[in-house]
């Protein structure tokens, strides 16, 4: 039970460490898309982190 729990939030970590690590290569290229798109793509990537928390939680 305990095992199972750690790894369920090994698992939030993981997949919130791809989160950040995503909006920072979002944000390291400014250039190749518009403000627009930058804070379109954050939803999505927003919307699909309170998907997967909710899901695994």
């Amino acid at each position: 039970m305990v095992v199972a729990i750690l790894l369920l939030l090994s698992v939030v970590d993981l997949v919130n460490f791809t989160v950040v690590l995503t909006e920072l290569v979002a944000c390291a290229l400014p250039l190749a898309m518009n403000a627009t798109n930058a804070i379109e793509m954050n939803k999505r990537i927003f919307k699909f982190r309170l998907l997967v928390e909710y899901y695994l939680v």
